[in-house]
């Protein structure tokens, strides 16, 4: 038994001193961002200013992405509408494509090089199939699902690119929208619950430090109270006796930026800047549609 107990206390142990290594090399980080010197425009700053090109789209393309507006719309809706959704598609798939491809992330996007692209990664599944060899996904795409298979993993890409690149600029802007946000990065500071068992009520707490005790010992209990909602009521057996548990309240806790920088720097990138930027993108260089 004292070995076991020691056992739990030396990983407790560990545990406090990663966090604590966390939290200094995400302050490290951020001291770092804030006090770097100014070296002329940075990566960030060229892909703010830097202006595109003009690209026709032709009827084919415009046909496909008509197609993906119109599967999202509600049946009847006007066809104006659905130009005015498809064109602002295309625009914007434009500028995402330039920007991963300014950023290194992918070749110069054209509907032709989709299709392409899309062949090539098929032939390569169809060969991976023949060996015997593990692949994800589908073994085949049609054209739409290769669309949003490359559509999603680019823009974690250009999320991931931005945030390795970024300046203090960037960092304070995220401060900022963390300040804005607080109530997104809360933890749960404690517990407050109800649990009957032989027909005897207790009232207990369940505060965050001894959260990963109770996982191991009973895991049911503490999947339900940490995922759950005060009101929330669970019934259960543990070691052959029926339990009852309501949860009474649950108590959050501030996070500060530093703890929170990795989470929140993707945030505000994610759903603030790249959004910004796509849309500045799509302002300086706007397709052309063939008559």
């Amino acid at each position: 038994m004292k070995n076991n107990k020691h056992k739990k206390q030396n990983k407790m142990l560990a545990i406090g001193i990663a966090a604590a290594v966390l939290v200094l090399s995400a302050s490290l980080l951020l001291i770092f961002l804030l006090n770097r010197p100014a070296q002329g425009p940075g990566v960030l700053d060229a892909l703010e200013s830097k202006a595109g090109y003009i690209r026709t789209v032709g009827e084919e393309e415009y046909a496909f992405y008509r197609n993906l507006v119109e599967r999202d719309s509600e049946p009847g809706a006007d066809e104006g509408e659905i130009d005015r959704q498809t064109r602002e598609k295309i625009n914007r798939v434009n500028a995402e494509f330039m920007l991963a491809n300014q950023m290194g992330l992918c070749e110069p996007y054209s509907f032709e090089t989709l299709q392409r692209d899309m062949q090539r990664e098929n032939d390569q599944r169809k060969i991976k199939k023949q060996n015997n060899e593990v692949f994800y996904g589908p073994e085949k795409f049609d054209l739409i699902s290769y669309y949003n298979y490359l559509s999603g993993n680019l823009k974690l890409d250009m999320v991931t690119y931005i945030v390795e690149n970024a300046d203090s600029k960037l960092v304070e802007a995220a401060k900022a929208y963390y300040e804005e946000n607080k109530e997104k990065y809360q933890t749960i500071a404690n517990i407050r619950y109800t649990l009957t068992e032989n027909g005897l009520s207790n009232e207990k707490n369940l505060p965050r430090e001894e959260m990963s005790t109770l996982e191991k010992l009973d895991s049911e209990l503490f999947e339900f109270l940490y995922n759950g909602s005060v009101g929330d009521e669970l019934n259960y057996t543990y070691n052959d006796s029926e339990r009852s548990v309501k949860i009474q309240a649950i108590e959050q806790e501030e996070t500060s930026f530093e703890s929170s920088m990795a989470v929140v720097m993707r945030d505000y990138v994610t759903n603030v800047y790249l959004e910004n930027l796509i849309a500045g993108t799509m302002e300086k260089s706007p397709v052309e549609f063939a008559p």
